[in-house]
C-alpha cells in the first residue's frame, strides 16, 4: 500500500513537472487598439432659437446686423401672422382684425427710416428687434 502512495505522489509529481510554470502572465487590454464611435453633433431645433442663443451668447456683433426699414410695413410678434396681413397702402379703416391685432400689440406699423437688430433670417422673412420689441418683417422692406 505505501508502494501504490509512492508511486501516485509519483505519478503526479512527474505530471506536475511536465507543466512549465514560467511567469505567467495576465492578460492585458490592449487601449491604443480601440476603435472608438465617431460622435457627430447634429443640431435639431428653431433657427431662430439658435440664433438667439449665439447672439445672447456675444457671438454676434449687433453693427453688421443693423437693418433700416425703406418702406412703410407691418410687422408681426408671430411669423406666421406675417402673411396674412396685407400692405399698408391696401388697409381700411373697417378692418377690425387688424385694428384688434395692432391693438393687442400682436402687429405694428412700422416706418421707413426706423433702425433695428436682425436676429434671424429665414428666407423672405426677417425677425428684427427694435426699441418696441422684436418682429417679423418682409426682407423686401428693408435694406
Amino acid at each position: 500500500m505505501i508502494k501504490k502512495q509512492y508511486t501516485l505522489i509519483a505519478a503526479t509529481a512527474l505530471t506536475l513537472s511536465s507543466c512549465k510554470k514560467g511567469p505567467q502572465e495576465e492578460p492585458k487590454q490592449d487601449y491604443h487598439s480601440m476603435s472608438t464611435l465617431p460622435t457627430e453633433i447634429v443640431e435639431n431645433g428653431d433657427q431662430t432659437i439658435k440664433d438667439a442663443n449665439k447672439r445672447d451668447a456675444g457671438f454676434i456683433s449687433n453693427r453688421a446686423n443693423e437693418l433700416t426699414l425703406t418702406s412703410p410695413c407691418f410687422g408681426a410678434v408671430n411669423k406666421n401672422d406675417l402673411d396674412l396681413l396685407p400692405r399698408p397702402n391696401e388697409i381700411s379703416k373697417t378692418d377690425s382684425t387688424l385694428i384688434d391685432q395692432l391693438n393687442n400689440g400682436e402687429v405694428f406699423l412700422l416706418q421707413p427710416g426706423t433702425k433695428g437688430i436682425m436676429l434671424s433670417d429665414e428666407g423672405a422673412k426677417l425677425l428684427i428687434r427694435f426699441q418696441m420689441g422684436e418682429v417679423w418683417v418682409w426682407k423686401s422692406a428693408t435694406k
